[in-house]
Formats: structure tokens, C-alpha cells, sequence
């Protein structure tokens, strides 16, 4: 029998700082650069993605991030970041204000939908919009 007063724990997992930016304000700062995205969203969704199924799903993923970590709203990505030495630098700002690595919780289950990478490819070339919530 189990006890209604403990909370089911829910499975976490560490990412730099930059991952979580990138997905947040899409702009590619992640030090491990596309694939640090990849790590969130599939991470997130518990589903792997094609690239061009990126977009889609930290459109999803991005709420979640920011209930989960209101301060990345706060965080402003310089329009200097031009190189990796510039990014090195603001990522080594940011990791000392707010920390390098952060829990984060997947989405609720049945929140994302997952596409056939081919179809959602399909239905990009001829205009179709991709399904990107569950609909009730």
C-alpha cells in the first residue's frame, strides 16, 4: 500500500546552463553547441528529434524550462557573442551569477506530441502545420 502523502519522485537530469538558454531563447549559446539542444529536448519530450523537428519542440519544452526556472527569463544573450572565446566568456558570467548545471524535469506525459520525422518533414515542405500539443 503506498502512502498518499509521498510525492512520486520525478526523474531529473543535469544541463549546462547554456543548453537551457538555447532552448529558451533560441539563440545557439550551449557550449556542446546543436547537440546540447538535442540533450534538453530529447531529454524533455523523451523523444529523439530530427533537426528540423527542433523548433517544434523547444516551443513545447520552453514553458516547461521557464516554470521550472523562472531567472532564465531574466537573462539577456548579448548580440556580441560572435566566436567562441565571446561565448566562453558570457558563459563563464552567467555560470558564476546562476550556476553552470541545473535539474531539470521532463514534461508531463502526454504534453508533446511525437511526429514521424518524415510526415512532420512532409507536411513542412507543403505548408501543413505540425500537431505541437495534445489536443483534448
Amino acid at each position: 500500500m503506498s502512502d498518499p502523502d509521498m510525492a512520486v519522485e520525478q526523474p531529473v537530469k543535469r544541463f549546462h546552463i547554456g543548453d537551457l538558454l538555447s532552448v529558451v531563447t533560441e539563440r545557439l549559446v550551449s557550449p556542446s553547441h546543436l547537440d546540447g539542444v538535442y540533450a534538453v529536448v530529447d531529454w524533455m519530450t523523451d523523444v529523439p528529434h530530427f533537426t528540423h523537428q527542433l523548433s517544434r519542440a523547444g516551443d513545447v519544452c520552453k514553458p516547461h524550462l521557464l516554470r521550472q526556472h523562472p531567472w532564465l527569463a531574466a537573462i539577456t544573450i548579448p548580440e556580441s557573442i560572435n566566436d567562441e572565446a565571446t561565448l566562453r566568456t558570457f558563459l563563464g558570467m552567467v555560470s558564476v551569477r546562476y550556476g553552470e548545471y541545473h535539474e531539470v524535469q521532463r514534461i508531463p506525459e502526454g504534453e508533446y506530441v511525437a511526429q514521424n520525422p518524415f510526415t512532420e518533414m512532409a507536411q513542412m515542405m507543403t505548408g501543413q502545420a505540425p500537431t505541437t500539443h495534445r489536443e483534448d
